[in-house]
């Protein structure tokens, strides 16, 4: 009898946690998070997430990043590409080189996870991704490039469940 207690408790959470976010999003702690499937530049890919009432994604501990990499090597798990798979956070030091700011607030980052040698400051690599090459942690790219990215929003957005993507 616990047992099915348990599985019908457990299935209601489970089942109120992905009502939060619409079709296509994941839900993690407060967070409703989509993976693109297709690629932009950073400002294009900013614009794509306000117009979802969303922002590029922030990463504010070792928790959050844990599970984004987790997401991300698991999404790609059998890519032949995953080493050139890149994804654009929030993240810029387009006003200050060398200082990296979350962009939709304008906070420093204080929590980092570089991938070896990152950010190597890069001819205008000015935008924070995630790099599959070092299973998903962060670097440093020229925002014109065309990548993945991810958007973010919290749970409580009233967005409806449509489809979008």
């Amino acid at each position: 009898m616990k047992l099915i207690v348990s599985f019908v408790l457990l299935n209601w959470v489970a089942s109120y946690a992905l009502a939060n976010c619409r079709n296509g999003w994941i839900t993690y702690d407060e967070w409703c998070c989509l993976f693109s499937h297709n690629q932009l530049t950073w400002s294009e890919a900013s614009e794509t997430c306000h117009a979802l009432h969303a922002h590029l994604a922030t990463v504010m501990s070792a928790e959050e990043q844990n599970f984004l990499s987790t997401q991300l090597l698991e999404l790609h798990k059998n890519d032949p590409k995953l080493s050139s798979t890149l994804y654009w956070l929030d993240g810029s030091d387009l006003e200050v080189e060398h200082v990296w700011k979350w962009m939709t607030t304008g906070d420093i980052l204080t929590f980092t996870d570089w991938a070896p040698n990152e950010p190597n400051m890069g001819e205008n690599e000015d935008c924070l991704i995630l790099w599959g090459a070092s299973k998903f942690q962060m670097g440093d790219n020229a925002c014109a490039h065309k990548r993945n990215y991810i958007c973010q929003q919290t749970v409580d957005v009233d967005t409806g469940n449509e489809f979008i993507g």
